[in-house]
């Protein structure tokens, strides 16, 4: 994977926080260390099929839609001996601008695009999941 500038949120107008936010229980999921190291360097969208935007400050990950700049996600990562996984999880819950769903649905959402969009991993197991979960509404 080639890697890119780190992505930060001054490289961008128009962002906006997440509105709203709702706790979500975290997928119970570690990432390594050279895994972290990747997510740090954030995403930048590149072309009109790309959904999102991520950057990270300090050990918050966040995720924004990158056609509206709405956040949608906020992640708060921590480490420990297994590696590193998301303390604490938050998702919009602004009806109007995000359909929120499930919490298992969103936990899970989450974890698919840190594997899809920021580490290049798009055949994976939660993604399966992920597929084959119905998205019911919150």
């Amino acid at each position: 994977m080639r890697h890119e500038p780190v992505v930060r949120r001054d490289q961008y107008t128009g962002l906006t926080p997440v509105v709203a936010p709702e706790a979500v229980p975290p997928s119970p999921r570690r990432w390594s260390d050279a895994e972290w190291a990747t997510i740090r360097r954030g995403r930048r969208a590149h072309e009109m099929d790309d959904k999102w935007v991520a950057f990270v400050e300090d050990d918050r990950l966040f995720l924004h839609r990158s056609w509206t700049g709405f956040g949608i996600y906020e992640a708060r990562f921590a480490r420990d001996d297994d590696g590193w996984f998301i303390a604490e999880l938050l998702v919009s819950g602004d009806r109007d601008t995000y359909p929120r769903a499930s919490d298992s649905y969103e936990a899970l959402s989450v974890e698919v695009v840190i594997d899809g969009v920021l580490l290049g991993q798009w055949h994976t197991e939660a993604r399966a999941r992920w597929r084959s979960m119905p998205r019911e509404q919150a």
